[in-house]
């Protein structure tokens, strides 16, 4: 894959949960950095391009859009 980040992220493995207008699902977060993150879920069906991701033992609620999903990994800029 082609790399396009204009910033670097820490690899991590952490649980979060997308929430979005309609549902939520459980993710592992496996990168972050101040302007995104790399998600793993169980399946990319169904989740929508723009949601909040919560990763509650941080306090982070930070309001995402897909930048691009594969089956089971998502990459998510921040607003």
């Amino acid at each position: 894959m082609n790399e396009h980040r204009t910033m670097s992220r820490l690899s991590v493995v952490k649980v979060g949960t997308i929430e979005f207008d309609g549902g939520s699902f459980t993710c592992v977060i496996r990168d972050l950095s101040v302007g995104g993150a790399g998600l793993d879920v169980v399946s990319s069906v169904g989740i929508s391009d723009h949601f909040t991701l919560v990763l509650r033992t941080d306090g982070l609620h930070v309001p995402c859009h897909v930048a691009w999903r594969e089956e089971r990994r998502i990459g998510v800029v921040f607003h």
